[in-house]
């Protein structure tokens, strides 16, 4: 997809707890479930599985949090070599404040796919939310050498470039971020989400990005200015 809409952020902290479920599923969407360059050995998901997943993130989408849960749950039970409906359970569950539970979905993804990016970068994300720093820094490390395996496979995919420069600032902190997102922003110079994150970076704003990875629907559709506090 195109990308859309640009953001002027108002008020990060009241909003950005209420606009949980506008801004991350799709790092999760983008990077897990549409863009990744399937590898040689790539597992072809059952089709039964597969139309539960797409399900489960259409209900996520619109809100419906439980159905989301129990559709994801049946892609599992349905086909537990699904790596990408492991990561999407543990989008969902980070989305209900299940930590513990979302960790051990994403890690359960790797195990199925041990090279799988996402569910790195997620693994990370939601380890630092569960205080686990020094696990989390290692994950964001696998995130990046995994990104970067993905981008040599598929060049021109700007949303898996943007999900490897989240990872490169959750794991070196400002000056290693900035210059991921300038990079970043100097091969596709009108990529809104990713001049938006850099302002964030520039703002100091760490807990804004672990919000926006871990709870967004789509990291294509950054709200309009002033909409910040408004589901889409």
């Amino acid at each position: 997809p195109v990308p859309a809409g640009e953001v002027t952020p108002v008020g990060f902290g009241v909003l950005k707890s209420l606009h949980i479920g506008i801004v991350a599923l799709v790092v999760l969407i983008a990077g897990c479930y549409q863009e990744s360059a399937p590898t040689p050995d790539a597992h072809v998901p059952k089709t039964h599985a597969e139309r539960l997943n797409k399900d489960a993130v259409e209900a996520l989408q619109a809100g419906r949090k439980a159905e989301a849960l129990r559709l994801i749950e049946d892609a599992v039970a349905a086909d537990p070599a699904y790596a990408q409906a492991h990561c999407n359970k543990g989008t969902i569950l980070g989305r209900l404040g299940r930590y513990e539970e979302a960790l051990a979905s994403v890690e359960e993804a790797i195990v199925v796919r041990p090279h799988f990016a996402t569910a790195h970068l997620f693994r990370g994300i939601f380890l630092e939310k569960l205080d686990r720093a020094t696990e989390a820094m290692e994950s964001y490390a696998n995130a990046v050498r995994f990104f970067d395996a993905e981008l040599a496979r598929q060049p021109d995919a700007p949303k898996i470039a943007l999900n490897r420069a989240i990872a490169v600032y959750l794991q070196s902190g400002k000056v290693g971020g900035l210059s991921a997102f300038n990079a970043l922003l100097a091969k596709y110079p009108n990529y809104r989400p990713a001049r938006f994150l850099k302002e964030r970076i520039l703002a100091g704003d760490r807990d804004y990005f672990l919000w926006w990875v871990a709870d967004c629907d789509d990291n294509e559709s950054v709200p309009e200015s002033g909409e910040k506090d408004k589901e889409e």
